[in-house]
Formats: C-alpha cells, sequence, structure tokens
C-alpha cells in the first residue's frame, strides 16, 4: 500500500545470478539486508544475487502524485532480471501494483 513500509524477500535458487531491477527502485531508496550486489543504470536500480542466496528490500512504497484534476491512481511498475531476461524470451520480468487507499478501512 502507497506510503507503507514494505518488504520483498527474494530468493535465487537457480545456479547462476539473477537481478531484481525496477525503475521504481531508481527514485525510492531501498535497505538491503543479505548478501547482493547493488546496481543501477540509466533507467533502473535494483541488486544482483549470487545462487542460494536471500535478500530482503525494504522500503516506503511511493505515494501517487496528484494530477491537476486533484485525482491520484495507483502506481503500477514492472520489475526484471537484466542478465537473462531477453534470453528466456522476457519471461524474467512481472510487475508491482502500489495501491493508493483513502478514507476508514476495515470492516
Amino acid at each position: 500500500m502507497a506510503g507503507m513500509p514494505t518488504v520483498i524477500q527474494l530468493r535465487n535458487r537457480d545456479l547462476v545470478a539473477h537481478e531484481f531491477m525496477s525503475t521504481l527502485f531508481r527514485d525510492v531508496p531501498f535497505r538491503i539486508s543479505g548478501i547482493a550486489t547493488f546496481v543501477k543504470t540509466a533507467r533502473a536500480s535494483g541488486v544482483r544475487i549470487d545462487p542460494g542466496q536471500t535478500v530482503t528490500l525494504e522500503f516506503n512504497a511511493p505515494v501517487a502524485t496528484v494530477d491537476q484534476n486533484g485525482a491520484t491512481e495507483s502506481m503500477y511498475d514492472v520489475f526484471w532480471c537484466n542478465v537473462h531476461g531477453k534470453e528466456h524470451g522476457q519471461k524474467m520480468r512481472g510487475e508491482l501494483l502500489v495501491v493508493e487507499t483513502r478514507g476508514e478501512t476495515g470492516g
């Protein structure tokens, strides 16, 4: 949920390194717990995780900006593996949805 502390745990069960990259992390600071290498490109940031490693990313989910009409929308972003994304027919990709809620929640 937008504005809330968020945790993503990544586990590399493969025999080769993989990357978890997103344009979201270009603008949102995150903390890495575990053994990983910080990776930054011109349009995205993320981590490279060696085989057998588990890494936790902690960050505050971003809050959408208000448009000229005063409306906000949920934020949509993608993530991918820079190392293997194209070699695997773009299968090493996924989606992130940051939901903006207003008002009271619960039952």
